[in-house]
């Protein structure tokens, strides 16, 4: 990941550091598992709910 994404991940809560290493935070975490779980009780495939999950949970752990 480019730099200046991290910087941008870390200092908008998306990213914290871990040791050497850069994870998830754990609220943007929990937003895709939750939009996840939604997608999945409405009988969707888990394969195709991914990149709605993904990007649902991270635009509103982004916002909040």
């Amino acid at each position: 990941m480019h730099p200046a994404g991290i910087k941008f991940g870390l200092s908008h809560g998306l990213l914290e550091l871990s040791g050497a290493g850069v994870v998830l935070s754990p609220p943007l975490l929990e937003s895709i598992s939750e939009m996840a779980r939604r997608k999945v009780r409405r009988r969707k495939r888990v394969i195709w709910i991914w990149d709605e999950a993904v990007s649902a949970g991270s635009a509103r752990c982004w916002c909040a």
